[in-house]
């Protein structure tokens, strides 16, 4: 997964506390409520995300808002490795054999 996250100064200060751990790290230690607001999701090819994951796309990718006290805290986008659809499945369904007679 490739992500990037943006913060206020304040909130980054408030709930970053441990800079060199993941975000999640650092809210699951605080036991932080959190909202996520999904508002766009992408499926696309982008040759710099190719040469990162080593893998030609297309790739899935989203970015969200999470919310805490009703109050927005981060800006999160993140693109997915198709490498997890070994683990997941593919992320296409699969074509039924008869469907394709028509």
């Amino acid at each position: 997964v490739y992500a990037v996250s943006w913060w206020s100064k304040n909130d980054f200060a408030t709930f970053m506390t441990d800079s060199q751990s993941p975000m999640w790290t650092n809210l699951r230690t605080q036991n932080v409520e959190l909202y996520r607001e999904v508002r766009m999701v992408y499926y696309g090819d982008n040759e710099a995300l190719g040469d990162i994951f080593e893998m030609r796309g297309p790739f899935w990718g989203r970015h969200y808002i999470f919310w805490h006290e009703k109050k927005p805290m981060c800006v999160v986008y993140e693109v997915f490795n198709p490498r997890l659809q070994k683990q997941l499945g593919p992320s296409e369904p699969r074509r039924n054999k008869t469907m394709n007679t028509l």
